[in-house]
């Protein structure tokens, strides 16, 4: 049983109740069916922010206007900044960023950097420079310190920053995931342009395994890496749930990088089934916006960054309007076609509740949500009943047409006859997430979608009844 508080309704459904002969097991009876057909909001409607999807805050920006700020906040960090000096750890800024996330209902995710030529060109802790080797490369004009990629020093010292950022991060229910990093440009897995060796093979296994083992509870990310092939398969045959990064939505190169080879190519495409796929803008003008959204539905993207762009007044309003649609592509977009109970059922019996539902998105779910009914005696406010159904909306992939679910749910002995409302609502079983939003009309102001009255009559004491429904 759940007790919670509920907010006012804003019913937007169809409710048809009809008289229709059902086997009760003890006997053939009239049940009345309540058939309940919500309202789908409409693709060109106001966006509908939900976590895991859509357009995510980069960099501590947003600057294509939402309904509200994103759920989830990503950023990176330079080792130097994380390491100021051996084996003395300052992840301060992480720590500051999970709790400016928690506090605004977010999580946020991050990526550590060796070289980061945008900022510094210094990228590494003092006393690595000086053990580890490598050299000052010249990088669009600017100097930048590329380390030995190969060299022992580094590696060890890389182990050691991803145990002591594991051993205080994973987990973490604020951490949405981590990105794996270190090695290239920006952490991005490639090197082009830069003066020292790449790193090998072994190298770049070491890397990869080091960043799965220091977070095996927090969802990973591995990065496309331009012409990376090795690296990208290797971290992604670790798991079917380790998802993509891609750096370059907006440029030709974002869809180059993939079919330079047909098994990362291949690994791509089924990636989005299983894992997220993150993405960012290629610079800061996105020129074709026409071809940003159709990366965004060829390789389905989860969220994309609300950010790496410029000026959102820079801006046509035909652009404008093709970056809200950009952000209104990616990700999941659940409906509740329809839905049919009983009109009246009997404390400690069982209910089937029949439904149909559609994803008009492009991906399903990447974290586990529960949906669930409730129970509220009409006109209050106190939520008495609640249970889950076995819809998995991980498993719901985009869908042609609508999808059957039934759930067989226990009503108490306990549960008072009377009169009540029959509500559901879609939550993250850890409870950090806000309730999710669907993509149909009727919620309150906290995602509860009301579906209409039922009404519970005295059961038989220790009998264990079932009211079976048809499909719908």
């Amino acid at each position: 049983m759940i007790m919670r508080k509920k907010q006012g309704f804003l019913l937007a459904l169809f409710v048809v109740v009809a008289l229709l002969p059902w086997s009760t097991g003890i006997g053939a009876a009239n049940q009345a069916i309540v058939t309940v057909t919500p309202t789908a909001i409409p693709f060109n409607a106001t966006e509908i922010v939900n976590p895991m999807r859509g357009l995510y805050r980069w960099y501590d920006t947003e600057p294509i206007p939402q309904p509200r700020a994103s759920y989830d906040r990503y950023t990176r960090f330079g080792w130097r900044q994380l390491e100021p000096s051996r084996g003395q750890y300052d992840f301060s800024a992480i720590e500051q960023a999970l709790d400016e996330a928690q506090r605004a209902g977010a999580k946020f995710a991050f990526r550590v950097m060796s070289v980061n030529e945008f900022t510094s060109p210094l990228q590494l802790p003092d006393y690595l420079q000086q053990t580890a080797g490598g050299a000052y490369c010249s990088y669009a004009g600017a100097p930048v310190w590329v380390p030995d990629w190969n060299s022992s020093v580094f590696l060890a010292r890389a182990q050691a920053l991803m145990a002591a950022l594991g051993k205080r991060f994973n987990g973490d229910p604020r951490l949405s995931y981590y990105d794996i990093g270190v090695y290239g440009h920006w952490g991005e897995w490639h090197t082009d342009q830069l003066c020292t060796p790449p790193a090998s093979l072994a190298t770049k296994y070491a890397l990869v395994d080091m960043q799965i083992a220091a977070f095996p509870n927090t969802r990973l990310l591995m990065n496309s890496g331009g012409n990376e092939v090795d690296a990208f398969l290797y971290a992604l045959n670790k798991s079917p749930r380790i998802g993509v990064r891609v750096d370059s939505l907006c440029n030709q190169w974002f869809d180059s990088q993939f079919t330079i080879s047909p098994l990362k190519l291949a690994a791509m495409q089924a990636r989005w089934k299983t894992a997220p796929i993150i993405a960012e803008f290629y610079n800061w003008n996105p020129s074709n916006l026409a071809q940003c959204n159709q990366q965004v539905q060829d390789w389905h993207i989860a969220a994309t960054a609300n950010g790496h762009i410029s000026t959102w007044n820079a801006y046509s309003a035909e652009q404008q309007a093709q970056l809200l649609d950009i952000g209104k592509h990616t990700g999941y977009r659940f409906v509740l076609n329809s839905l049919a109970y009983p009109a009246e059922i009997a404390n400690n019996s069982r209910v089937a509740i029949s439904s149909q539902w559609s994803n008009v998105g492009i991906t399903p779910a990447y974290e586990r949500w529960e949906v669930r009914f409730e129970l509220q005696p009409k006109g209050q406010p106190t939520i008495v009943w609640s249970s889950a159904s076995q819809l998995d909306l991980e498993q719901l992939l985009p869908t042609t047409e609508p999808q059957s679910n039934s759930d067989m749910l226990y009503l108490p002995q306990l549960l008072p006859p009377g009169e009540y409302t029959l509500s559901l609502i879609v939550r993250d079983p850890q409870e950090y997430r806000a309730p999710l939003a669907l993509a149909i009309a009727g919620s309150d102001a906290g995602h509860r979608y009301t579906l209409g009255n039922i009404s519970i009559t005295l059961g038989q004491p220790g009998y264990n009844a079932f009211v079976p429904l048809a499909a719908h």
